[in-house]
């Protein structure tokens, strides 16, 4: 009986750890996606602030808040206060 106890525990071990890299690797990938999509622009970093690539950032998608702007993401919400210029990450 202890045999099949053990290898119960093992099993279970196993399964969890499984599961848990599994959301590990989930949690990652949302985050990239969240990252990559905020700002898709290159380049335009000196004034007069043109001759950039990409698509700018939609302002009207974003969630406005006291402080600044929220944009949501899957995995973290990327908040931008107007007043100071700080840049926070929230994850859920």
């Amino acid at each position: 009986m202890n045999h099949y106890v053990k290898l119960v525990r093992k099993s279970s071990v196993y399964l969890l750890a499984t599961i848990g890299a599994f959301a590990i690797l989930l949690f990652i990938s949302g985050l990239i996606l969240d990252l990559r999509s905020f700002d898709e622009t290159k380049g335009g970093y000196e004034p007069p602030f043109e001759n950039f690539t990409g698509e700018p950032i939609n302002f009207d998608e974003l969630d406005q808040s006291a402080e600044g702007i929220v944009g949501r993401g899957y995995t973290v919400n990327i908040l931008l206060n107007c007043t100071t210029g700080m840049v926070t990450f929230e994850f859920f």
